[in-house]
């Protein structure tokens, strides 16, 4: 599935937005250390982001090696050595029969099957276990010391270790995975395991890793061509240099532990930077200059656009810089409630001589009707909140993901417009009004 058109937009620029002089295409690593300096955090912790970009592209595949295949092929290793132990003490093992729900792994014991399907279950299986585990009963099962099995254990243990960093930063849930904690405990069962237990825990040479990754990609088992594409993965990540892979994987992780709405908000706030500076670039070439600062906890304003001695714009992104109106007193006086509205967006419009002018910009991520239409009240809201600010056009602006038809009309308090409407020349022309 492609891409909507501001998520596509977002991945583009914002990187560039705080890293402007390295465009996205390639960005050295250098570079990338800069971009995570300059998001608040420590430039050494490139190698978190690519951790985070790793599970967010990968979520899919680590649930089905953590949760599915890992404990599958340690069952059918424990079943395997425990014919075994029967066939050495003379014992003949006898079949043991073992269910299953609409799939069939193993031969399919035939009469047991047909009483299921007499019994009204149509869906039900019945595979005998020796059958699966070995080819004949007495068969010891192989040892897990083969290039796979080592390949196996180097990857649980290298994912669970990424897994356990991402839980420390808080960026698991924002990583795609859905059952990230299930994973991490069943990953740490299996590591338990005897069988995984006994062998020792040496890091995988990326020479022999290569070999080892093509032993496992051969074995019939799913749980180890899982474990060969996840060790490819976390090998590539943690030893790419190349500047095109890094750009994509800045880009990626470091939006990937952001909800969808905060993504739609950033994706928001950039159009409307970029829009507002070449504008000033237009209509005055040369006279206005922008600041960006990083969009971090702490922060004043996001971006500055200002002229020398003269006018200047500051866009806020999540903050309440503007004074209390009626809403805030009430709930303060009546309920001892003591926070804040804090609307998505706000321009600061400062012209010297003049009050200062204020825009507020909400950006809503649904297509629900009722959920846009209390998105609407709240917008009035701010209207009526911030009222002696809000002394231009437009006061308050509504922004969506999906089409807008209707135009903007000059004597609305509050207005909506689509992405693909977003910003508009009507919108423009109010905003940049005496400047």
């Amino acid at each position: 599935m492609s891409q909507a058109p501001w998520e596509a937009y977002l991945a583009a620029r914002f990187p560039a937005y705080l890293l402007p002089e390295a465009c996205h295409q390639r960005l050295p690593e250098a570079a990338a250390a800069q971009f995570l300096e300059r998001l608040g955090g420590d430039p050494g912790q490139l190698g978190l982001l690519l951790a985070a970009s790793l599970a967010a592209r990968h979520a899919a595949v680590i649930e089905a090696f953590a949760l599915e295949a890992l404990p599958d092929l340690l069952q059918r290793h424990a079943s395997r050595l425990d014919l075994a132990a029967r066939a050495s003490r003379g014992s003949s093992p006898r079949p043991s029969l073992r269910t299953f729900e609409g799939r069939l792994p193993g031969r399919l014991d035939v009469q047991a099957t047909l009483r299921q399907r007499l019994a009204g279950r149509p869906t039900r299986f019945v595979t005998r276990a020796h059958a699966l585990l070995a080819d004949r009963p007495g068969d010891p099962p192989p040892p897990l010391d083969r290039p796979e099995d080592r390949l196996l254990h180097a990857a649980a243990r290298r994912l669970l270790g990424l897994l356990t960093r991402l839980d420390a930063a808080g960026l698991r849930e924002g990583s795609s995975l859905v059952r990230g904690a299930d994973c991490m405990a069943a990953i740490g069962h299996a590591l338990a395991h005897p069988a995984l237990a006994a062998m020792p825990a040496t890091p995988m040479p990326t020479p022999a890793g290569r070999a080892e990754e093509d032993a496992a990609m051969a074995a019939p088992h799913p749980a180890y061509p899982l474990a060969a594409r996840l060790h490819r993965a976390l090998r590539q990540a943690e030893h790419t240099r190349d500047p095109a892979l890094l750009a994509q994987i800045v880009a990626d992780g470091a939006l990937a532990p952001l909800r969808a709405p905060t993504r739609f908000e950033l994706a928001v706030l950039l159009r409307l930077v970029e829009a507002l500076d070449q504008a000033l670039a237009a209509r005055a070439p040369g006279r206005f200059h922008l600041r960006r600062t990083a969009v971090v906890q702490g922060r004043s304003e996001i971006a500055v656009l200002e002229a020398s001695g003269g006018p200047r714009l500051r866009v806020l992104y999540n903050q309440a810089c503007l004074p209390p109106g009626p809403h805030e007193v009430g709930v303060r006086w009546y309920l001892g409630q003591q926070g804040r509205l804090r609307p998505d967006i706000t321009v600061l419009v400062e012209v010297p001589g003049a009050p200062v002018r204020a825009l507020i910009v909400e950006a809503k991520l649904s297509g629900e009707p009722a959920y846009l239409a209390q998105g609407f009240q709240q917008a009035l809201l701010y209207r009526l909140e911030y009222g002696p600010a809000l002394t231009g056009w437009p006061r308050v602006v509504m922004v969506i993901p999906g089409h807008v038809a209707a135009s903007a009309r000059e004597h609305d308090d509050v207005v909506v417009t689509g992405w693909d409407g977003w910003v508009g020349e009507t919108l423009l022309r109010g905003i940049l009004d005496g400047l």
